[in-house]
């Protein structure tokens, strides 16, 4: 399955360029997580981002998000997100995408801490909204107090495109069976708490369509479910690329998303070291950067065309 060949004017979802994220040891000192990451996510796209624990993903996602601690902090690069009819909305202040702060100084932690609060509040109206993140946990997505259908309607709210009274339980059905509910009417009324791992990640991505969303963060989507359930979310993550949603797929292994990836970004120390459509990266000669190569040999079982 490979990428678009072109994209069409406003398909871009996400730009990343040239991305730094640092982090403090406990000697004071500075290291790098990420270091010049760049990608893009178009509609109908699903690009994965893959690398083992440690590797920057995690990182990197929460750079994107503006979810980043005090220390870490952004320390350079770009992160663009493009809502509809809007222009490109830049969460990191201009300034910062030049070059790497001083973090030895005073002056440049507080134009680190003044840059996190500003990605925060740019990426607020989005957060939700057009961008909706997916994690391992689907729990942390929904609040234990509100039903299926109260969330899904809350959702709907917050993303502007909330049913008339007299349709929302059409609606919400609606969203349950596009996320593969077969007796969708028979969740409605039940709480996060008696979902089952799959339901409760189903349901998320029910939501992330009833906000309206452009851009879907999976974070290691499938820890944690059995086989089946582990295809049935892959499927339908798959399945978003019609409904002309980005996909950006946090993962540590490509054995099960070979078949619905486009791009491939493979990730190690804090970079990218190889990018390749997915055609290219999966069969013969395959990928050329030799991380690349043993990441992949490791899960050769799996991986099938």
């Amino acid at each position: 399955m490979s990428r678009p060949v072109e994209s069409q004017p406003g398909s871009r979802r996400l730009t990343v360029r040239d991305l730094r994220v640092v982090a403090e040891r406990p000697d004071g000192a500075f290291a790098p997580l990420v270091e010049g990451v760049t990608f893009s996510v178009d509609a109908g796209e699903v690009v994965c981002l893959v690398g083992q624990s440690g590797c920057g993903k995690t990182a990197t996602v929460r750079a994107v998000t503006a979810v980043l601690d005090a220390r870490p902090g952004v320390v350079g690069g770009e992160v663009l997100h493009h809502p509809a009819d809007a222009p490109p909305l830049s969460l990191y202040p201009p300034a910062l995408a030049s070059a790497l702060l001083d973090l030895g100084t005073s002056g440049a932690l507080r134009a680190a801490h003044r840059a996190r609060r500003h990605a925060e509040s740019r990426f607020a109206p989005l957060r939700g909204r057009a961008v909706f993140t997916v994690f391992q946990n689907s729990q942390t997505s929904l609040s234990p107090f509100h039903s299926v259908q109260a969330s899904l309607l809350l959702a709907a709210a917050r993303g502007g495109h909330a049913p008339l009274r007299a349709e929302r339980r059409e609606h919400c059905l609606g969203w349950l069976n596009a996320v593969g509910f077969e007796r969708p009417a028979a969740f409605l009324e039940k709480l996060p708490s008696e979902l089952s791992g799959g339901e409760a990640k189903r349901v998320a991505i029910a939501q992330a369509l009833a906000a309206g969303a452009r851009l879907l963060i999976a974070d290691e989507p499938t820890t944690g479910l059995d086989p089946t359930l582990r295809v049935t979310i892959r499927d339908l993550l798959g399945g978003l690329k019609s409904r002309g949603l980005g996909v950006l797929l946090i993962t540590h292994g490509l054995g099960l998303f070979h078949r619905i990836a486009d791009t491939v970004h493979v990730m190690t120390n804090g970079r990218i070291v190889e990018s390749a459509a997915s055609d290219a990266f999966f069969r013969p000669p395959g990928p050329s950067h030799p991380y690349s190569r043993r990441l992949l040999a490791a899960e050769a079982p799996e991986v099938t065309p």
